[in-house]
C-alpha cells in the first residue's frame, strides 16, 4: 500500500495500541519537510495514507503512541508557543485522542522549560524516554527520562554509562 502510494520512503512507522491506526513519516517534496501520515483500517481495509491532522509546515517525526493510545509524541521544530519562525533545535510535542480526533500539538514541558529532545518513547506509566544534548551528557547526545508525575514531567535525568556511550544515542522503544 505504502510503496504505491508513495514514490518515496516511509520511515518512523507505528501502529496504534489496538491496531487498527498506522502512522508514519515521509518526506513531502513540496513543503521540503518531514511529515507525519495516517492510515486507518475501517471494515478491515486500510485506507489511502492521509497527513496527519496536526502536522504544521515544519518538519516533524519521531513518532510514538502512548501504550493506551490516547497520546502521540513526536519530534518538531514548529514554532513555540508565541514565536512565528520555525525553531533551529527540535523540541518534543504531543496530542491526545478527543472524541473528534487529535487535539492541537502542545509542547512537552517540565518545571516550565520546553523539552527540546527528540526520539521520544512512553512508557505504561507516562514517563517519557528520550535523545537529549546537553553538557552533561557522555557522548553527544544520550537517552534520558523525565518521570511522569501528578500529571507534570521531571527535570530529565540521564540514564547514565549503562545505556549511554561516547557516541550519539537514538531510536528509544
Amino acid at each position: 500500500i505504502l510503496s504505491k502510494s508513495q514514490p518515496e520512503w516511509a520511515f518512523d512507522s507505528v501502529f496504534s495500541p489496538c491496531g487498527n491506526e498506522f502512522y508514519f513519516t515521509v518526506f513531502d517534496q513540496e513543503k521540503n519537510t518531514d511529515q507525519i501520515m495516517c492510515m486507518k483500517r475501517v471494515d478491515n481495509i486500510w485506507t489511502k495514507p492521509e497527513a496527519a491532522s496536526f502536522n504544521s509546515d515544519s518538519t516533524s517525526h519521531n513518532l510514538c503512541i502512548s501504550p493506551d493510545g490516547y497520546r502521540i509524541f513526536f519530534k518538531s521544530w514548529r514554532p513555540l508557543p508565541g514565536n512565528v519562525t520555525p525553531e533551529e533545535h527540535s523540541f518534543i510535542w504531543f496530542v491526545h485522542r478527543t472524541k473528534n480526533g487529535w487535539s492541537e500539538p502542545q509542547p512537552v514541558e517540565y518545571d516550565n522549560v520546553h523539552l527540546p529532545a527528540g526520539h521520544p518513547s512512553v512508557a505504561n506509566s507516562g514517563n517519557l524516554y528520550f535523545r537529549y544534548r546537553n553538557e552533561n551528557n557522555q557522548g553527544n547526545a544520550d537517552i534520558h527520562l523525565s518521570r511522569f508525575i501528578n500529571g507534570s514531567y521531571s527535570t530529565p535525568v540521564n540514564l547514565g554509562r549503562s545505556i549511554n556511550t561516547d557516541y550519539i544515542e537514538g531510536d528509544t522503544c
